[in-house]
């Protein structure tokens, strides 16, 4: 544990423990992994995510900052460009925002410099320093940023501004606007980081997001998440998450916590056990691996294919065998279709469906594929 004080005498605000790991027993990925808890929340409260990420060979820091208000209340009633502008301020520290106010001091890119050189001088043999850039700034190719609900949004306004090693967001994964009743602006700019290196899972009771309102399907399509197929139950899976983007869960959470939904995906207090492990451990892990998407793609191409596409009432359906179970889902997860087939080749019937983006999805003896179909 580094308190931000530590790394720097100047710091007065926002003073929780940094949460450090390292598993050197392990090959190292010579990678770091920064977590950004959520709206009032300290790295304590995510240790287990930070060990996983350890374990994987990853440098793992929990990250302390200003998170002591929501977004979506300091942006409440502004322009669609309010919460980009309170994200860059609270990291960059340069007076962009009219609802926040962070100094250079004590914004997120500062913190993270500062406890990167703290840690490299604490610890030379560690590798702490190889995170920073000989310019002394901090090197986003070599990280995979995270975070939880508010946490997450700021991973993800990072992975639009720079191009970072991977993204993973739970319960979140971007900014709405009431105002304009939908996604933030900053979420309609062109991303740094492509798409085939975030990923996300939420509840789908999420007291904060999923049940009230409908706009979390609304964000990842916006990340460009459906590109690679619906979003997966994973209460359904174990370790083959057939190289989906976006996970959800529908499993009941104990507690009395008000929001224990919202915290499960990933908070230490909420999040299930199995013994002592969590339960969405090897989702974690998939989500912070390292499986490069060229190849989970050329494998789906073995498996399934779909002509014509855009496709009208009709489509016919090739795979790489002679038996699969077939699905069909809308960019909601939902399941509109199911079938089992016992041929290389057979016709879709689509005429059910109303006219938009699907994905249709094979899992045979030799693995899962999963294309995206639109409908005329």
């Amino acid at each position: 544990m580094v308190r931000p004080s530590q790394a720097n005498p100047l710091v007065t605000e926002n003073d929780d423990s940094n949460y450090i790991y390292i598993n050197t027993s392990v090959p190292q990925l010579n990678r770091l992994f920064i977590f950004f808890p959520g709206t009032g929340a300290a790295p304590k409260a995510y240790k287990e995510i930070l060990k996983t990420a350890a374990n994987m060979g990853y440098h793992a820091i929990g990250l302390s900052y200003n998170n002591s208000q929501t977004i979506s209340s300091l942006c409440n009633g502004e322009p669609a460009d309010c919460q980009g502008l309170a994200r860059a301020e609270i990291f960059y520290g340069q007076g962009s925002s009219a609802v926040v106010a962070v100094d250079s001091t004590h914004c997120i890119r500062r913190r993270i410099t500062d406890l990167l050189h703290y840690l490299d001088i604490s610890y030379p043999s560690a590798g702490w320093g190889q995170f920073l850039t000989p310019q002394d700034s901090i090197d986003w190719s070599k990280i995979c940023v995270s975070g939880h609900s508010q946490g997450a949004g700021m991973a993800s306004v990072i992975a639009y501004w720079y191009n970072v090693y991977r993204a993973a967001f739970f319960a979140s994964g971007g900014d709405w606007s009431g105002t304009v009743q939908d996604v933030a602006d900053w979420m309609k700019q062109p991303s740094a980081t492509p798409a085939s290196a975030k990923y996300a899972f939420t509840h789908i009771h999420d007291e904060l997001l999923w049940n009230n309102f409908d706009f979390t399907p609304v964000m990842w399509d916006t990340m460009g998440l459906y590109s690679f197929g619906s979003c997966l139950d994973v209460d359904t899976l174990t370790t083959d998450y057939y190289g989906a983007h976006c996970f959800t869960s529908s499993r009941t959470i104990s507690g009395i916590s008000p929001i224990r939904y919202h915290n499960s995906p990933v908070a230490d207090i909420n999040t299930p056990f199995n013994a002592n492990t969590p339960v969405y451990q090897p989702l974690w892990q998939y989500m912070l691996g390292t499986v490069p998407l060229a190849a989970l793609d050329a494998k789906a191409k073995t498996i399934i294919s779909v002509s014509p596409n855009p496709a009208g009432s009709y489509a016919r359906l090739q795979l790489g065998c002679t038996e699969a179970e077939i699905t069909i889902s809308n960019t909601l997860g939902q399941y509109v279709h199911k079938q089992h087939v016992r041929n290389y080749t057979s016709v879709l019937d689509l005429s059910p469906y109303p006219a938009g983006f699907y994905f249709i999805t094979a899992v045979t003896a030799e693995g899962a594929g999963t294309v995206r179909v639109a409908i005329k």
